[in-house]
């Protein structure tokens, strides 16, 4: 588990502090006054140890709230608000690099052969990107869902994952690190997703 920095060093003190302390006892001779017993050393490690330990509960609390906040809230992608309305297609199809064999060594795929997934797979719902922190945003994907009657995926750039989970009583999904947005190569939000044909429509429009 990872332990801040300046609790470790706060422990440590203390127990110096206290070595320090007994050392002081051993080196000053004051007599014997009453019963004499033998002074047992700290071991410096358990001292440290147990107060880890009292403080384990409250450091997985952190650590948890970390997590969680890191999943309900990612880096932002840093998406500007679309200014102007722009519309453009990209084609999905990729070039196979290398031959892909199934395992009786027959070829199922060749390199250099051109592979569109629209082919096979149709894009059934209309892909929603959006900042959640820009109110106006979130009021045009309330009624970009309405206008679609829910058939539409909400991928956010920005903003809480939860709470646009809650308002719009369905899953919310966040373009983690900006792969989808390098991919399809917007620049603005909100942008629309749609399948037309064998490619893909691409539109930035204004909120």
């Amino acid at each position: 588990m990872c332990i801040k920095k300046h609790v470790i060093t706060k422990i440590i003190c203390s127990c110096i502090v206290l070595c320090t302390l007994l050392n002081t006892a051993y080196a000053k001779n004051l007599g014997v006054i009453g019963a004499v017993y033998p002074i047992e050393e700290l071991d410096l490690l358990q001292v440290i140890y147990t107060q880890i330990s009292a403080n384990e509960g409250v450091f997985q609390k952190q650590w948890n709230e970390e997590v969680h906040q890191a999943m309900d809230r990612p880096e932002p992608i840093g998406l500007s608000r679309t200014q102007q309305t722009r519309t453009w297609f990209f084609d999905p199809s990729v070039t196979m690099p290398f031959d892909i064999q199934d395992g009786a060594g027959k070829a199922i795929l060749s390199a250099n052969q051109v592979i569109n997934p629209l082919d096979n797979y149709s894009l059934n719902e209309t892909l929603i990107f959006y900042d959640a922190d820009d109110a106006d945003q979130v009021r045009w994907a309330q009624q970009m869902n309405k206008t679609l009657k829910n058939n539409c995926k909400l991928i956010l750039v920005g903003g809480s994952v939860a709470n646009q989970a809650q308002l719009f009583h369905k899953p919310v999904y966040f373009d983690q690190q900006g792969k989808l947005t390098a991919r399809f190569q917007f620049q603005h939000v909100p942008t629309l997703i749609t399948q037309d044909g064998k490619r893909l429509k691409i539109s930035e429009v204004l909120p």
